[in-house]
């Protein structure tokens, strides 16, 4: 009775079960292999990359933002997890979330829930007391702000599509639905071990975004919300708000806000604000609205 409401909150949609029928799914043992050494290069390359920009002269760049250009070093991971899956997993860009319908409409509505979700985030903190907000920035650098935004476009999509349209995906072929989602969050999570400030929450809080994440995709049919969430929930806490996004330095912001210090519990400490109780509180509230909606069928789709 219990596995049957565990496949029941977790159902596997069209594309992972289109997956699941490939004669390659004999070949598990490789499928994870290449996976783990695929996710090495990956952060080999980009960490490389990073380390050469962060030396260059960041006037440099027309629009002044260097974190914005080592975002775009992550469409080496979309490149490489599509480049993975179909040579060695023979799956087209379908099954890894890909799906065309839903594309534009999908994306946009997790834009909208992700920049809804950080903003709930801030206003608990603000109801706290541990988050103020003076007002727009003097100087607002549009220029960046939307070169940022599009960045983040590119690593929301690359962080998805690696952990969740890759690795749950495969996972899933072997192991049930619910054990894909949760050891590919808690990859997820780990993923984010070396972070300025990281601790227990933080990680348990990238863990349950994780988990959030993963369920999106399973009940909309495909990768566009979770990516769409994805990007606007960094660039909400980065560009809009100007927070620090998972340990990484602040960069050009629209509004003028601050964290008390104090209590990082509350605070986030210098992880930022997606550390604290409040960003734990706020996915709670996202998974479980997320277990009401009806799943989507996109089996006759697209």
């Amino acid at each position: 009775m219990y596995e049957k409401r565990i496949d029941r909150l977790f159902s596997r949609p069209a594309f992972m079960k289109e997956v699941r029928k490939a004669e390659t799914n004999q070949r598990f043992i490789i499928e994870i292999a290449s996976f783990i050494v695929f996710f090495l290069v990956y952060f080999k390359l980009t960490k490389m990359g990073g380390a050469y920009i962060k030396t260059l002269d960041s006037s440099a760049w027309p629009v002044g933002s260097p974190e914005a250009i080592i975002n775009f070093l992550n469409i080496i991971g979309i490149a490489g997890a599509i480049a993975c899956c179909w040579f060695i997993e023979k799956r087209p860009p379908r099954g890894l979330g890909y799906v065309k319908a839903g594309l534009g409409s999908e994306y946009l509505v997790g834009i909208a829930a992700g920049f809804i979700g950080f903003v709930a985030c801030v206003g608990f903190g603000m109801l706290a007391g541990v988050v103020k907000i003076n007002g727009l920035m003097p100087d607002i650098a549009w220029g960046s702000i939307l070169f940022l935004f599009v960045s983040y476009m590119v690593q929301g999509m690359t962080e998805e599509v690696i952990t969740r349209g890759y690795l749950m995906v495969t996972l899933s072929q072997k192991l049930p639905l619910w054990a894909s989602a949760v050891i590919s969050a808690a990859f997820f999570s780990l993923a984010h071990i070396k972070a300025t400030g990281l601790n227990f929450l933080p990680l348990f809080n990238i863990f349950i975004v994780g988990v959030f994440l993963a369920l999106v995709i399973l009940r909309r049919g495909s990768i566009w919300m979770a990516a769409g969430f994805h990007t606007a929930w960094n660039f909400t806490q980065g560009n809009l708000f100007g927070f620090s996004v998972s340990g990484h330095e602040k960069s050009a912001a629209i509004l003028s806000a601050q964290i008390a210090e104090g209590n990082p519990i509350l605070t986030g400490g210098s992880f930022g604000l997606e550390a604290s109780i409040f960003t734990t509180l706020t996915t709670i509230v996202l998974i479980t609205i997320v277990f009401l909606v009806k799943p989507i069928d996109r089996s006759a789709q697209a």
